[in-house]
C-alpha cells in the first residue's frame, strides 16, 4: 500500500513539475520574442511566439488566456512581415478564445487587429465593420484609451473615402473623450480636425465655432504659433462665410 501511495505521489509531482516547466518555457520564449520585436527582428520574434504556443499547448495546465496572447503576438509579427493570411488565422484564434470567455475588451483588441488586416488588403468595408465592432465594445466598457485608437482607424478610412460627415462625427466622439483628459494640446488638435472637416464641407459657420474655441484655448496656454495659426483660420472661415451669405 505504501509503495502504491509513493508511486502515485511521485507521478502526481512529476505531472505538475513538467506542466509548470512548459508554462515557464512558454513565458520565457514570449519574453525573448518581445525583445526581438523591440529590435524590429520580426522573424525571430515570430519564432519565439510560435514556440510559446507549442510549449503552452504541451502543458497540462495550459492557459487559454495566454494562448490567445501568444497567437495575437504571432499575428502581429505576421502582419509586420506582410503575411496577412497567417496574421488573420492567428488573430481569429485569439478572438475565438476571447469570445468563449466573454472577455470583451480583449475581443475589441482582436477585432481591431483583424480590421487592420482587411485594411491592408484594401477591403475597406470589412475593415470598417471590424473597427466599428471594436469601438462598440470599448465604448460599452468605457475604455477611452482603446476607443481613441479605434476611432483613429475609422477616421483614416473615412477620410480616404471623403466621408467628411462621418469623419466629423468620429472626431466629435474623440473630442468628448479628450475633454476628460483636460489636455489642452489634445483638445486643440481635435478642435482643429473638426473645424477642417466642416470647412471641407463648406459649412464655414460650423467650422468657425471650432476654430474660435481652438483659438481661445491657444491663448489660455499662451502658444504664440497656435494663436497666429488659428487667428488666420478664424479669419478665413469668416471671410468664406460672408461670401456664401452674399451669394
Amino acid at each position: 500500500m505504501k509503495k502504491i501511495l509513493f508511486i502515485l505521489i511521485f507521478c502526481f509531482s512529476v505531472y505538475f513539475i513538467d506542466s509548470d516547466d512548459f508554462n515557464i518555457k512558454a513565458k520565457k520564449s514570449y519574453d525573448a520574442g518581445k525583445d526581438f520585436e523591440v529590435k524590429n527582428n520580426f522573424k525571430e520574434a515570430l519564432k519565439c511566439f510560435l514556440s510559446s504556443i507549442g510549449y503552452e499547448k504541451q502543458s497540462s495546465t495550459a492557459s487559454q488566456d495566454w494562448l490567445a496572447i501568444y497567437y495575437y503576438e504571432a499575428g502581429n509579427m505576421c502582419y509586420a512581415l506582410k503575411d496577412n493570411n497567417n496574421a488573420m488565422e492567428y488573430y481569429n484564434y485569439s478572438l475565438g478564445v476571447a469570445k468563449s470567455r466573454n472577455k470583451k475588451i480583449d475581443m475589441s483588441v482582436y477585432l481591431n487587429a483583424i480590421g487592420q488586416v482587411y485594411q491592408a488588403e484594401n477591403d475597406y468595408s470589412q475593415a470598417l465593420k471590424f473597427y466599428e465592432d471594436a469601438l462598440a465594445l470599448s465604448e460599452e466598457l468605457n475604455y477611452d484609451a482603446y476607443s481613441i485608437i479605434y476611432i483613429g482607424n475609422l477616421i483614416l478610412i473615412n477620410s480616404q473615402q471623403k466621408n467628411f460627415e462621418k469623419v466629423a462625427e468620429l472626431n466629435k466622439k474623440a473630442l468628448s473623450i479628450e475633454r476628460k483628459s483636460k489636455d489642452n494640446n489634445k483638445i486643440i488638435y481635435r478642435l482643429n480636425e473638426i473645424g477642417n472637416n466642416y470647412y471641407s464641407m463648406n459649412d464655414f459657420q460650423e467650422a468657425l465655432s471650432y476654430f474660435k474655441e481652438a483659438l481661445d484655448l491657444s491663448r489660455d496656454i499662451n502658444n504664440v504659433d497656435y494663436i497666429i495659426g488659428f487667428s488666420n483660420m478664424v479669419g478665413n472661415a469668416i471671410f468664406q462665410w460672408m461670401i456664401m451669405k452674399a451669394q
